[in-house]
């Protein structure tokens, strides 16, 4: 027991030790109305970058009901630029492994899960971003998903 307690404590360490070498920029959860994520609701999150010599990672992040049946969650993320020039990155957020457990962490009647989907972007230069993201799976309505988040955080140099 004594050698579980040493490697949590190392592991939590380690894991404090990597986390302060990003600085959070931007973070930001939109509820999603009634469970019910329409591919017409579109998140929309506005992101000032003051230094784009810097590297930015991106992350996205689900809260959701366990129950629900899907095992990934495919979204269209669109970056707009201060020109409306637009990137587009399809993306794939896996909830569940092959074993139908759940890849994020579960909470009674909640589970969220962050998955990073850029781990090294670049700005072209400094201002006011759009962020839009839609969920792209092959219905209309995607049930028991309760909010979306963005995280961007600063890469060390």
């Amino acid at each position: 027991m004594k050698v579980l307690k040493k490697l949590f404590v190392l592991l939590s360490i380690s894991a404090l030790m990597v986390a302060c070498d990003e600085t959070q920029v931007y973070q930001s959860w939109q509820d999603i109305a009634q469970l019910r994520w329409e591919r017409s609701n579109v998140i929309e999150n506005k992101v000032n970058i003051e230094d784009n010599s810097k590297q930015y990672k991106i992350t996205l992040g689900l809260r959701y009901i366990p129950g629900i049946p899907e095992k990934e969650v495919k979204v269209l993320i669109s970056i707009i630029n201060l020109n409306g020039e637009s990137q587009e990155i399809p993306y794939t957020v896996k909830l569940k492994d092959d074993n139908d457990e759940h890849l994020g962490e579960v909470m009674g009647e909640l589970a969220d899960i962050t998955q990073v989907i850029e781990e090294n972007y670049s700005f072209s230069e400094a201002g006011e971003y759009t962020f839009l993201i839609v969920q792209a799976m092959p219905q209309e309505t995607l049930g028991g998903v309760l909010e979306v988040g963005l995280i961007l955080n600063t890469k060390p140099q």
